[in-house]
């Protein structure tokens, strides 16, 4: 082909001014590009969330063991078999660790055999944030594989709504009826004690 027309082709295809002007306002271009502009359309703007809760790094450094601040705010993942409440038994609710959210029920969980404590449901979905990470034999944090009966199976990574604390993973692999485990490290976790009395017999949370 002639080189005056590919160069003749490749300068009809660039922007106009306007079109310049929209992918500068909407993108987040690479710090080593020399034209970004004509690169970042591919690279949309990351919005951080806003959480009604909010520590400083300073005050969650304060208020969190280094364990609970590295699961909760590096995406970490304790040691399997390890955790506090891997194989709790006691009836009541439990919270996020970081703002306090109750999130799961005692009466939903459930021994998984995976080595970290397993629910298969939540309170409610408006408490938990989930977003895609990977497939099921991946790592939940360094080196640590987190087991999905099927290998092939997409996980997400689990957080508090409230406070945007990492809490663990989901997977499509739990008991009926809901089909969900959600994978949770107890560290990102506190539990509460508590019994709700129906005509004089305790029943679960």
């Amino acid at each position: 082909m002639n080189p005056s027309v590919t160069q003749t082709r490749q300068l009809n295809g660039l922007p106009n001014s306007e079109q310049l002007k929209i992918f500068e306002k909407n993108c987040d271009p690479q710090p080593n590009d020399r034209s970004p502009a004509l690169t970042c359309s591919v690279r949309p703007k990351q919005v951080s969330p806003v959480y009604n809760v909010q520590f400083s790094r300073e005050q969650l450094k304060q208020r969190l063991t280094p364990v609970q601040y590295n699961i909760t705010q590096e995406r970490g993942t304790e040691k399997c078999y390890s955790g506090e409440y891997y194989r709790h038994r006691e009836q009541g609710i439990y919270c996020c660790v970081v703002c306090g959210q109750y999130i799961f029920a005692s009466k939903a969980k459930y021994f998984s055999a995976t080595g970290w404590p397993s629910f298969n449901d939540v309170v409610d979905t408006t408490r938990i944030n989930c977003k895609p990470d990977g497939l099921g034999c991946g790592c939940g944090g360094p080196l640590v594989l987190l087991p999905s009966a099927d290998a092939t199976a997409l996980r997400s990574e689990v957080s508090c709504s409230d406070c945007g604390a990492h809490l663990g993973h989901v997977f499509d692999d739990g008991p009926k009826p809901t089909g969900k485990r959600y994978c949770v490290n107890s560290a990102a976790l506190i539990f509460h004690s508590i019994k709700e009395k129906d005509g004089g017999k305790e029943t679960e949370v």
